[in-house]
């Protein structure tokens, strides 16, 4: 059946159903494994030839249809539509189209888009709410399912879905609003005959009817209050026959597409079937293939199969100007919605005893500069010092308590409780489809859950976010943990009845205050650095070692049992450990309980209880006045005699139960989370014009798709808690609980001591073995010299660094940065000339001369400003610039000796290597940090002055060494003076590439000059090898050091370039570089030598990328 209707706005729409049909026929064949039924007749092709059908006799007054058939009335109505005299040129075609096309399925199953599925199935029931036609010229023509209307302006504000309504108290759509189809699309009208199709005559189409009641309204509904549009241009009209031809084929193409997306890959029509090229007569049938489209399915069915093609401008025969869109699936989101069209609201917190505000001032100076609109309820800031004017200053909106919750994004502290004044829960006051931030907790809060899913609300909880690096400046429970840590220390020595510090005075003296912090968390942390701030002696305990090691750093004393098992687990909490480690654990507590004055507890496992780890015994043993502070009591304390919420003395010692330490410094707390959900919107959203994120379920750790699926708890309703694990982190293994006596079992089953020590004694022969090679194979004295000094120095710098202060390791880092810029040392014996140089390898070295001494002085001045970072105001005054008096004693002696003409190079060598190794071994320690930076300092000018001194250059000479040092070292005294003190590691790596950059001039200066004399040269292998060897290792640390630079800086992606098959490639480039020694090592061609050298610089730079 077909109704030909005009579309002025170029839209074809093909709608595809059938009516009922037989449930038996004399021609059925028995019900095979697909559970369908076949029947077989004669029909005809599109190009006239006779075919055989499978189909089903219809209880409809027409025939069966085929695609064939379809074409065929098509091409007719195409030729009555143009010799229309009522025709314009804008005027398209609305095709209603009644096939019989397809099989029966066995009882208990229907036929459905080339599946045979339940009865019972509804086709619909995971697709949007919406079905939507969109024509060239951007007007948007929306359906709705039954149960929802179409808003007109959700669709002009581009907020998604355009299709809106209640649902019932049971969860079920309420009634059609006045735009929405009814469940039937009703009968069309009369059919045309159509019978000339099937005896081949071409006789004239029936003249449609006119639509029926229902057709109608669906119609009506389709089009919308807008009614037609006026002519826009002219798109031209359909083309040729082959366009008509095309088009269909298209069509199949999409439902083919819809049928994967909502069924998955099964039976049905094959997305490889060809399309016909231009002057094909022959169509493929349709009905040929394992599937046919869905008969005997109601109006809610057929609507899957809805499709609308914008016909644009068709104007010369064979070509096809369309595009399908796929209704019944998603469409891809636009770029999202403007900042200018997010109401932000900032509700005031009802929350007993809560002072926090979601926003500071100061952030929504930040939201609106971003283009935000924000209203804020009148008074939220008063407890946390901010006032309303301070909020209208800012650009904000004062508003009640509904227009704050009614926003469009509303940030809040607390989660949603129910309001006493207004007589509603606050889940209740937001509105539909808005967006929520604020602390959820949704494990604990599965009521709230479901209101906020009632709400059909997008929630971030920002205690759900992930604890990785890139998340650091979102993470509100550490901003808030590091509050309360404080604040615990503070209100201990308010309750305290003593100093925290020791002193000595005339009347006597105090001892200092014992505390004992349990947890190695944030909170932890900073109540350990804020009573060891305050003189306090501290101890800490953790049950994973990385805590300990945190502890020890604050100089806290870290406690251990006596029992070897980690604590390490997932998510930054500490695992619940065996029976026996708790048992050893409790009696550390019982025993510090006894020497302490002040306990602090800490301890959370992440959506349970809190553990009980101080007893109500060991509380009682603790001496009078003592005080215990419990951060955890808000999950049921850490200490059995806590009561939340609640301060109160119990035999002599004070508790400290309140739950809301944060809240007591308001103003501080609401500016770091307030900072937390900026940083957080900012970071979800990026875009700089339109708000916008997406959860994606496969992602990898630590990336910003990790904090969005992991933050987001509810997205329009839907309870996405909890985030799946990133595919690229899986989970742990569980550790088996190992008991004492299988612990004491396998330190009797360790190795024979007999066998350690054969093994021991077999590296040590290895070792010594090689020192024997190596001096067979030296060729002379000096280079024997060389391997002895690089040997022992090799050991003594491992020894030196191996117990260094973890705190200290970016300054130790540093001043062995500055140190290795005694690569000018190589560049200045290989400067000649006279003020300038006068050839190329000298002037590579001048230029590694000037590069290493931007690193020497550039990174002592970096490790200066790093060990000050260290430096309290209360610290005693130092005086290091006392050293300089060594350091002039020690290089002006030698001018002196040099003068006198004493020749004391080795032992200013062996002088300048002790100031080294002891600026290594005053790094490993806080007290005399700085120190051994000064020594670094003397070290490396007694190196430079003694090889000037046994150079003896030319007064030229001397001036063009010095002239490049000097501008180097003011270089880099510049750059390491202006930078930020949060930019200094990067500034580390930058320097660190300087001193690879002058291994590799030096390496390629030293070969240029002495490859004339290799054949003569008594250690011309091993010049050769060592050139080799520094070019290679200086190329790595160039670029390697450039690389890190550049993702500490941020401008390079700080995760690893993975490339397909590098494992392969980069064996490759190893082979490259070990097998361009070969034809280096065996040539006398100075060409090849060059190549070799500058091949392996390239290699070694391309393996680090």
């Amino acid at each position: 059946m077909t109704r030909l209707l005009r579309a002025p706005f170029g839209v074809l729409c093909v709608f595809l159903w059938t009516c009922g049909v037989n449930a038996s026929d004399a021609s059925q064949e028995d019900c095979p494994e697909n559970k369908m039924l076949t029947v077989e007749y004669p029909c005809l092709r599109a190009g006239g030839q006779r075919s055989v059908c499978l189909s089903l006799q219809r209880n409809c007054q027409t025939s069966v249809w085929t695609d064939s058939h379809v074409v065929g009335v098509v091409s007719e109505v195409i030729k009555k539509w143009k010799s229309s005299e009522h025709k314009t040129e804008t005027d398209s075609m609305w095709m209603v189209l009644r096939p019989g096309l397809g099989r029966k399925c066995c009882e208990g199953f229907r036929f459905v888009m080339g599946q045979c599925v339940p009865e019972n199935l509804d086709v619909c029931a995971g697709s949007p709410c919406e079905q939507q036609c969109t024509d060239n010229f951007g007007r948007v023509l929306c359906t709705c399912y039954e149960g929802f209307r179409f808003d007109r302006e959700r669709h002009r504000q581009h907020q998604h879905p355009y299709c809106t309504g209640e649902r019932g108290e049971k969860g079920e759509r309420g009634p059609s609003g006045p735009q929405g189809p009814r469940g039937d699309m009703g009968l069309m009208g009369p059919q045309p005959d159509l019978e000339h199709i099937k005896t081949g005559r071409r006789g004239p189409v029936g003249a449609p009817g006119a639509p029926g009641k229902d057709g109608q309204k669906a119609r009506v509904s389709l089009y919308g209050e807008r009614g037609f549009s006026g002519p826009r241009g002219s798109p031209g009209p359909p083309g040729s026959f082959d366009f008509l031809l095309l088009m269909m084929a298209d069509i199949r193409h999409d439902i083919v597409e819809l049928q994967d997306r909502v069924f998955g890959k099964r039976r049905g029509l094959s997305e490889d079937t060809p399309i016909l090229s231009s002057g094909e007569a022959e169509l493929e049938d349709w009905t040929s293939g394992q599937g046919e489209l869905m008969p005997n399915t109601d109006a809610r069915d057929m609507s899957c199969l809805l499709r609308c093609v914008t016909c644009c401008s068709v104007q010369r025969p064979a070509r096809r100007f369309f595009q399908t869109f796929s209704v019944l699936c998603d469409q891809q989101a636009v770029k999202g919605v403007r900042y200018k069209d997010v109401l932000v609201g900032v509700p005031k917190e009802i929350f007993e005893k809560e002072r926090r505000v979601a926003v500071s001032p100061a952030g929504v100076e930040l939201l609106v500069k971003q283009g935000f609109r924000v209203q804020v309820e009148s008074g939220a800031g008063r407890e946390a010092k901010f006032s309303d004017d301070h909020y209208r200053a800012a650009g904000a909106q004062i508003t009640d308590t509904k227009g704050a919750f009614g926003s469009d994004l509303v940030l809040k502290v607390r989660a949603p409780v129910f309001n006493e004044g207004l007589r509603v829960h606050e889940a209740e006051l937001l509105k539909p489809r808005s967006t929520l931030v604020s602390f959820i907790y949704p494990a604990q809060n599965p009521e709230l859950m479901q209101r906020l899913s009632e709400q059909r609300c997008t929630v971030l909880a920002m205690d759900q976010v992930p604890r990785v690096t890139i998340a650091q400046g979102y993470d509100a429970l550490s901003s808030m943990a590091n509050i309360a840590g404080y604040k615990a220390v503070v209100l201990a020595a308010n309750h305290f009845g003593r100093f925290f510090t020791g002193q000595i005075t005339a009347a006597g003296k105090v001892p200092p205050a014992k505390i004992l912090v349990i947890g190695g968390g944030v909170a932890g942390l900073a109540a350990a650095g804020a009573a060891k701030s305050m003189g306090a002696i501290v101890r800490g305990f953790d049950t994973r070692p990385a805590a300990l090691e945190q502890f020890k750093s604050f100089g806290a004393e870290p406690l251990e049992v006596n029992i070897a098992e980690s604590g390490e687990g997932v998510g930054g909490y500490a695992k619940e450990m065996s029976k026996e480690f708790l048992e050893a654990e409790m009696s550390l507590f019982a025993k510090q309980c006894k020497e302490v004055d002040i306990v602090i507890t800490t301890a959370l496992i992440p959506g349970k209880t809190a553990p009980v780890l101080i007893k109500r015994e060991m509380v009682e043993s603790m001496r009078d006045g003592s005080v215990v502070v419990d951060l955890a009591s808000e999950a049921g304390g850490n200490i059995e005699t806590t009561k939340p919420g609640q301060l109160y003395v119990h035999q002599g010692v004070t508790h400290i139960g309140f739950t809301d330490l944060p809240s007591q410094m308001p103003t501080q707390s609401s500016s770091l989370y307030s900072n937390n959900i900026i940083k957080l919107l900012r970071a979800i959203s990026p875009d700089k014009e339109f708000f916008h994120f997406e959860p994606l379920e496969e992602f990898d750790y630590g990336t910003l798709d990790h904090v969005i699926r992991g933050t987001m708890v509810m997205k329009e309703g839907q309870n996405l808690f909890p985030a799946p694990l990133p595919k690229t982190s899986p989970p742990p293994a569980p550790a088996k609980i190992k008991s004492i006596a299988e612990l004491e079992a396998e330190k009797r089953a360790v190795i024979s001591p007999f066998k350690r020590t054969m093994t021991s004694a077999g590296v040590y022969t290895t070792g010594l073995s090689t020192v024997l090679a190596l001096g067979i194979a030296s060729p002379n004295a000096a280079f024997t010299q060389m391997v002895t000094t690089f040997g022992l120095a090799g050991i003594v710098g491992y020894h030196t660094v191996w117990g260094v202060t973890p705190a200290l390791h970016s300054p130790l880092m540093s001043v062995t940065n500055a140190i290795s810029g005694l690569t000018a040392v190589g560049g200045l014996v290989l400067m000649g000339g006279g003020l300038t140089p006068s050839s190329v390898p000298e002037s590579l070295a001048l230029l590694a001369a000037f590069v290493s001494s931007i690193n020497i002085a550039g990174g002592f001045l970096i490790t200066q400003r790093m060990l000050d970072m260290f430096k309290r105001p209360t610290d005693p005054p130092e005086h290091n610039y006392l050293y300089s008096l060594p350091g002039l004693v020690f290089v002006g002696g030698y001018g002196a000796s040099l003068a006198g003409g004493y020749s004391i190079e080795q032992m200013m060598y062996l002088g300048s290597g002790m100031c080294c190794v002891g600026a290594l071994a005053g790094l490993s320690a806080q007290r005399t940090s700085r120190l051994g930076n000064t020594l670094g300092m003397i070290g490396v000018a007694g190196g430079i002055a003694a090889t000037l001194g046994a150079l003896k250059p030319s007064p030229e000479l001397l001036s063009q060494m010095s002239l490049a040092m000097a501008t180097g070292g003011t270089l880099g005294l510049t750059i390491a003076k202006r930078i930020e003190i949060s930019d200094l590691p990067q500034l580390v790596a930058a320097f660190h590439s300087l001193v690879g950059l002058a291994a590799v001039l030096t390496c390629v200066a030293e070969f240029m000059i002495e490859q004339p004399h290799l054949d003569v040269h008594p250690a011309a292998g091993v010049l050769k090898i060592v050139a080799y060897l520094g070019t290679y290792i200086g190329g790595v640390t160039f670029s390697g050091s450039l690389v890190a630079y550049g993702k500490l800086q941020g401008v390079l992606d700080s995760s690893p370039l993975l490339l397909p098959g590098r494992h392969m490639l980069n064996a490759g480039l190893m082979a490259a570089s070990v097998g361009g020694m070969i034809p280096f090592m065996l040539s006398d061609s100075y060409s090849t030598g060059m190549g070799c050298l500058l091949g392996v610089s390239g290699l070694s730079t391309i393996m680090v990328r």
